[in-house]
């Protein structure tokens, strides 16, 4: 798994939804894709729960679905 930027990190932190901007507001929904064994790592780590995601579409509903039973079974 590479990294998906490349090059220096000249990174300065700092908002991205500065107030009084209005073309900066947050969304409340973001659409992602994350490789199934990120998305257990996440889980099995506990920083993901599942609480906080929803499926976007049937197929990915069943790979979840069966991830998380297989994920229950074994640990």
């Amino acid at each position: 798994m590479g990294m998906p930027f490349s090059g220096v990190d000249n990174f300065q932190p700092q908002s991205l939804y500065e107030q009084g901007r209005p073309d900066r507001r947050k969304p409340e929904h973001l659409s992602i894709r994350i490789e199934t064994d990120s998305l257990i790592r996440l889980l099995k780590t506990r920083q993901l729960h599942v609480q906080n995601f929803s499926c976007a579409d049937p197929t990915s509903k069943t790979v979840i679905y069966h991830l998380l039973l297989e994920f229950a079974l074994n640990y």
